[in-house]
């Protein structure tokens, strides 16, 4: 089946969406991305000349961490609709484990279509808005879907050198629902949708926090394939940093810089950067690149396009840079004419004159 007419059916029926547009192999076919189709327990991704085709889906939701440009995508407004002021701690589980529970905890419990769902940058918002997130988990449900332990799944360790937070005390695997007694019955729960608010809430419109994040994320997207998009992982990111006292400017986040080695400033990576994290632009005579950090997916299609393979990551960025929105200068390059064949030209390292159609082979890579 189409990766279209999915994406048609999973928004009517399923809390997993599929934003095809998105994928970095829809807008290149020199992609190198493979990320979804090997973390695929089913192995029903594969891609085909025309695209990206999914059968037999069981909705695990691990393709949702693993892809850098958020083609698939968690109903999060389930999660982010709860006040967290009147209800501090958030009880998580996979549809499956939740027609499980006794009906007197439904009203307790908040379901997601499985806890594979849940990615990093997702966690730690809820963490910086939650007190305490409790995740019902089965371990013989899971195994089925999860190539590694849940715990190692919601592992945000990565992040602990950057907020002032004990996230490990915070986020709590509950196997045993002996362990939820504390929680239940009081005001420190939130009390999850019932069937009635969750659709009251989609068709009159939530007025909460998760309407507000994502307009605000996603007010430059529609289905048009041309469109850019803010990558909302990082947005989610950058909204739990700025909560946070005291930051750390100088600590490093697990996200590259990029970096550029050559360049005739063709501008086929920032036509198809899918977050315009990547610009060129001309001023005057010259053309500049520029690239915003907390806008870059990682995806790779700028390295993976440039004829040059001038395109690298480096060391990873701090939080200083990724909370700045002001566009990084990359490089430069004056306006040039060919001493062979007379046409204007950038090269980031021309040394002989020449545009890299004219000079020697070798002299091009």
């Amino acid at each position: 089946m189409d990766i279209e007419k999915i994406a048609q059916l999973l928004q009517n029926l399923s809390p997993v969406t599929i934003k095809p547009q998105l994928c970095s192999k829809v807008i290149t076919p020199k992609s190198t991305c493979t990320n979804c189709q090997n973390i695929c327990p089913v192995n029903s991704i594969t891609f085909t000349r025309i695209g990206l085709k999914v059968d037999q889906c069981i909705s695990c939701g691990l393709c949702i961490e693993a892809c850098p440009n958020h083609v698939f995508r968690l109903n999060e407004s389930k999660l982010l609709d709860i006040n967290s002021k009147e209800n501090p701690t958030l009880i998580i589980t996979c549809s499956l484990l939740h027609h499980k529970l006794e009906k007197k905890l439904h009203p307790f419990v908040t379901q997601i279509g499985c806890l594979g769902e849940l990615y990093p940058e997702l966690l730690v918002y809820l963490l910086t808005s939650f007190s305490k997130i409790l995740l019902i988990h089965d371990s013989e449900n899971c195994k089925s879907c999860l190539a590694k332990s849940l715990e190692e799944k919601v592992n945000i360790n990565k992040y602990a050198n950057v907020f002032n937070t004990d996230f490990t005390s915070k986020l709590q695997i509950i196997k045993n629902l002996d362990d939820l007694k504390p929680y239940l019955g009081t005001q420190q729960v939130q009390h999850a949708h019932d069937r009635r608010s969750f659709f009251k809430s989609i068709f009159n419109g939530s007025k909460n926090m998760s309407r507000q994040i994502l307009d605000s994320a996603l007010n430059q997207q529609n289905s048009n394939k041309k469109d850019k998009v803010q990558p909302l992982k990082r947005y989610y990111l950058s909204e739990a940093l700025k909560k946070q006292e005291n930051l750390e400017l100088s600590a490093l986040l697990p996200y590259p810089q990029l970096k550029i080695n050559a360049c005739n400033f063709c501008s086929a990576c920032s036509k198809l950067c899918p977050t315009n994290a990547i610009k060129i632009i001309q001023e005057d005579e010259n053309k500049i690149i520029t690239f915003t950090p907390n806008l870059c997916t990682h995806c790779h299609v700028c390295s993976d396009v440039c004829f040059f393979q001038g395109l690298s990551w480096g060391q990873n960025l701090t939080v200083g840079e990724f909370l700045d929105d002001k566009p990084q200068l990359l490089a430069s390059a004056a306006q040039k004419t060919c001493e062979n064949c007379e046409q204007d030209y950038y090269d980031l390292n021309d040394k002989n004159n020449l545009c890299f159609l004219c000079r020697p082979v070798q002299d091009v890579f």
